[in-house]
């Protein structure tokens, strides 16, 4: 009963607009991507005009997601590839992998220049699970970069 109330409160304290990068360091030593954002915000977005995000979703969402984003590890551009996607609690969630492996990480950068245009108060998650002790930075349409350098 108490999760329910919790439940229900949390919907009308959502604070939309902000979309969540996380990234982390598999195994196997690829970066994993995985992107969420509310269902309702997304239909909305316009994110190409040749593009059907209602019938296409995944599709539309990782190629937009790829031409406004630049992430760089150790100073080489990262390329990510869809993996999967899949609907929790009305948020879309996208999952990406790294088409490249990564040994060790001593530089993340990231350029995130998503829904900028359609919103410009929007504010874009940056969650980073491979550090030591997980950290996260908002970026929006005045700062939407960071660089970090990373301590073994």
């Amino acid at each position: 009963m108490y999760l329910a109330i919790i439940s229900f409160i949390s919907l009308f304290l959502h604070s939309g607009n902000v979309a969540e990068y996380k990234f982390d360091l598999t195994r196997e030593k690829y970066i994993t991507l995985r992107f969420t954002i509310d269902k309702d915000e997304l239909i909305h977005l316009k994110l190409n005009n040749g593009c059907d995000v209602k019938q296409l979703t995944a599709l539309c969402t990782s190629t937009y997601l790829n031409d406004q984003t630049e992430v760089w590890i150790n100073l080489k551009k990262i390329n990510f590839e869809l993996e999967d996607s899949h609907s929790e609690r009305n948020h879309f969630i996208l999952n990406l992998k790294s088409k490249q492996t990564i040994k060790e990480i001593n530089t993340f950068k990231i350029i995130a220049n998503g829904f900028y245009e359609f919103e410009s108060k929007f504010k874009n998650r940056i969650i980073l699970e491979f550090l030591s002790q997980k950290k996260s930075f908002l970026l929006n349409n005045v700062k939407n970069n960071l660089f970090l350098k990373i301590q073994p």
